[in-house]
């Protein structure tokens, strides 16, 4: 193994490049050609994930490499950069275009530029099965005469064509297909051409890159070693102040008609064959009565898998017992006689034994495992883009789209991880929002099930002033950093036909995630607790108790809660018990249980939490998202507090 991952690294290495629209099933081939034998990690400098793998064909090894499924290369979203970058930094590796048979001239629309660049490629046209049941015929041979490059049809989920993707890909070459895309960008193109170094691309293929990449130009020209990148930004600046149409608008408009042109003249239709009860049902999802009430059940049904299942049952056997009754004390007995720093470092109230890796691989694994595996069925089925298009609409108002409908509703069963998967979202927009409503508006599990419980049992009145508050702030914060964060908030994706999961890909897939998930995310969890030891130990948790007293006075709480809220932030299941323990000991009456409640959800996130919000987002931004929550948190609690007092509805 050790000897596959030394070779996978290996730079020299020829190289094969997945590319293609989302849900074309880019994981699935990835998977027949690299098997097990798979690296998952973050592109350099951004939170998109890309897969890398290793395969042989002949006597030939290549590494692959799968990237995100986008629209076009413009650089419009983070994944679209990303593909384009890896294209741009691999000019010698054959790119395998993969398109969903039954959308053919939508994934030909995305090839006209391969063909441009001059890269060596193949396309595949995947899920062959379901376009004949669609009555779509499509004549490959034609096909690959008009591009110039190997045509494979696949099914890729029953491994029909793999041997044929496999002997094509040593006959990979360049496609021929070019278009004129009328006087004004063709003559920017021959102008950006004369700024251009020879390279391996095609000067034509570079240049048409450039023209439509907006205010990606720049930074583009200057990957391009040896051309003048100010002169190129000149050059498209005047011809676009000249004409009234953008021009990506104009390259991508001259795309889709050729596209459409050739998807006609290939394409044959006849009567469809089947898949009249997954039309039906595909149908049913997208209506808005009936797909508003699918949509609810999928999201009670991801919170009973994640919330339920994973972070009650799982954990409640992994914390409880794997680690609660046997690991933990076994740990304590082995430091037993060792000096008291030592112990308490590995297993004391802070240690990395008893906090960091019971709280990571304890709590937090199966929590996410269960979320990876939802999510890996919801992607293989065709569902998720029909959850993100009918909550789109109700989301935009906070400046977000559909897909964060995902990362929030995870954030009810762990706000950590929920973090970790805003990072499927588009845009940096969004990303900070959804961040910022995890941090400040979203309750994990653990502190869920305790606020419900003690409210529920003070009235239903009390339960639903905190709810109201919490959706009031989400609303308004939400709202807020929508007009003051810069950028829009893109939503584009396909609907594509309901489909069975593939069992072995969402296997592969999740195991892949989990896997990535010890590498990036339990180091943090152990970083964590070794600064609250330090905290401990010198004392400094006991000072931010004192620091916090006064303010919670002012809020008319006992001074009990000050520690209450520190513990939440160093878990959000400790600060809840906290809460718990007063009040079941009356020392918070109801009116101060509404507001305590409400403080502690809208307080800071728990530290690991935190620490995965540095990573996604940066240290600046999670600082400014800590000290935003705090502000928020005690300000809405002294409100609250007075209109309780003032309206004496307890």
């Amino acid at each position: 193994m050790s000897e596959k991952k030394e070779t996978l690294k290996s730079q020299n290495e020829n190289k094969i490049i997945l590319v293609g629209n989302p849900n074309v099933g880019k994981s699935v081939i990835f998977n027949l050609l690299t098997g097990r034998y798979a690296i998952v990690s973050n592109y350099p400098g951004t939170t998109v994930e890309v897969s890398r793998g290793r395969t042989k064909i002949s006597n030939t090894y290549f590494t692959v490499i799968d990237t995100p499924g986008i629209s076009d290369f413009f650089g419009r979203t983070e994944d679209q950069r990303v593909t384009r970058d890896i294209l741009l930094d691999n000019p010698q590796a054959i790119v395998i275009h993969i398109i969903d048979a039954k959308n053919l001239s939508r994934g030909l629309a995305l090839n006209f530029l391969l063909c441009e660049l001059g890269l060596k490629q193949v396309v595949v046209l995947n899920m062959m099965d379901e376009a004949n049941d669609r009555g779509i015929y499509i004549d490959i041979k034609k096909l690959s005469e008009i591009l110039g490059v190997p045509v494979v049809g696949m099914i890729a989920t029953e491994h029909v064509g793999l041997h044929h993707l496999k002997e094509s890909i040593l006959k990979a070459v360049p496609g021929k297909y070019s278009i004129f895309y009328g006087e004004d960008v063709e003559k920017l193109i021959k102008e950006i051409e004369k700024s251009l170094p020879d390279t391996f691309f095609r000067k034509r293929g570079l240049a048409l890159f450039l023209a439509g990449s907006t205010d990606q130009l720049y930074e583009i020209s200057k990957k391009i070693s040896g051309s003048d990148a100010k002169k190129i930004e000149s050059i498209w600046e005047q011809l676009q102040s000249s004409i009234s149409e953008p021009i990506s608008y104009l390259i991508t408009k001259s795309q889709i008609e050729h596209a459409q042109n050739i998807a006609i003249s290939v394409s044959t239709r006849g009567k469809a064959e089947g898949g009249r009860i997954q039309n039906f049902f595909s149908r049913l999802t997208l209506y808005p009565v009936s797909g508003s009430l699918i949509a609810i059940f999928m999201l009670v049904i991801l919170y009973v898998v994640v919330g339920k299942f994973g972070a009650g049952f799982l954990v409640d056997i992994f914390e409880k017992k794997l680690f609660g009754k046997l690991i933990n004390p076994a740990c304590l007995q082995i430091f037993k006689h060792t000096p008291e720093i030592i112990r308490d470092f590995f297993v004391g109230e802070y240690g990395i034994i008893t906090m960091a890796i019971t709280y990571g691989i304890g709590i937090i694994l199966p929590i996410t495992t269960m979320f990876f595996l939802f999510f890996g069925v919801l992607e293989d089925c065709g569902y998720l883009p029909r959850l993100a298009f009918l909550t789109d609409r109700i989301l935009k108002s906070v400046g977000l789209t559909g897909k964060s409908i995902l990362p929030l509703v995870l954030g009810l069963g762990c706000g950590t991880m929920a973090t970790l998967t805003t990072r499927i979202l588009d845009t940096k927009k969004e990303k900070i929002i959804a961040t910022v409503l995890l941090a400040v508006a979203i309750p994990c599990s653990a502190q869920l099930g305790v606020v419900l419980g003690i409210l529920g049992s003070i009235s239903a009145l009390a339960l639903a002033v905190w709810l109201a508050t919490i959706l009031i702030i989400m609303i308004i914060v939400g709202s807020a950093l929508n007009l003051i964060i810069k950028g829009e908030s893109m939503f584009s994706m396909e609907i594509p036909p309901l489909r069975i999961p593939d069992i072995r890909n969402i296997g592969m897939k999740t195991g892949r995630r989990v896997v990535w998930y010890l590498k990036e995310a339990l180091p943090l969890f152990v970083l964590g607790t070794v600064i609250l030891f330090t905290m401990d130990r010198t004392n400094l948790l006991s000072a931010l108790v004192k620091l916090f007293s006064p303010v919670v006075n002012a809020m008319g709480l006992p001074v009990e809660m000050s520690k209450v809220f520190v513990m939440g932030f160093l878990r959000r299941d400790y600060g809840a018990a906290g809460m718990y323990s007063l009040f079941d000991r009356g020392i918070l009456n109801p009116e101060q249980t509404v507001v305590s409640a409400t403080v502690l959800t809208l307080f800071v996130p728990c530290i690991a939490q935190f620490f995965v919000m540095i990573k996604e987002r940066g240290m600046i931004t999670a600082i400014f998202i800590f000290i935003f929550a705090v502000i928020i948190a005690f300000f809405t609690g002294f409100l609250l507090s007075a209109i309780l007092t003032i309206s004496s509805l307890f």
